[in-house]
């Protein structure tokens, strides 16, 4: 089982992978089939998520062994599901949250390669783990709140599959 620290030090990796998929609005340089095959396999799009997560953790996290690798990357996935399937609000707090801590890892990293005050670094760090056990619980609470929400919405044909594995039917609630 994961420990909840080696779960917390993901969420800049959680940042990155909601900035890539964003890069979905140049997709259509691709070619008409590679564009109709991932716009009609929602399992496709999410094996592409998770190579691009596996990547993402092989380029930064090079000390650590494959399997870790692989289980960061179910993490990471599990923790994007739950943001994608989120209220906008939340959503958008969350986004402004790891981008904060993003810009405070940077800190954090340029003081400790500048031998700067120890008790300021671990201030920071201390804000750091904050940051970083807050962006889960948010992540988790309007999870369940877009679950609710959907639940409420869709009441006997609300089904968990369509939820998390098809776009079609919960996108009409996006209107």
């Amino acid at each position: 089982m994961l420990e909840i620290n080696k779960i917390l030090d993901v969420t800049p990796l959680l940042f990155i992978l909601s900035l890539s998929i964003l890069t979905n609005f140049v997709g259509d340089i691709m070619s008409c089939k590679i564009q109709y095959m991932f716009t009609s396999n929602i399992m496709l799009k999410h094996l592409i998520i998770m190579l691009i997560i596996y990547s993402s953790i092989s380029v930064i996290y090079i000390n650590i062994s494959p399997f870790e690798k692989v289980k960061k990357t179910i993490v990471i996935w599990i923790m994007f599901i739950l943001l994608i399937k989120n209220t906008l609000r939340v959503v958008s707090i969350l986004v402004i949250l790891m981008f904060l801590q993003f810009i405070l890892k940077d800190y954090i990293n340029y003081y400790k390669n500048k031998n700067y005050d120890k008790k300021h670094i671990d201030r920071l760090n201390k804000l750091n783990d904050f940051l970083e056990y807050f962006i889960v619980i948010l992540l988790v609470i309007g999870h369940i709140m877009y679950i609710n929400k959907q639940q409420n919405l869709f009441k006997t044909d609300f089904n968990y599959y369509d939820l998390y594995l098809s776009n079609s039917k919960y996108l009409e609630s996006c209107k």
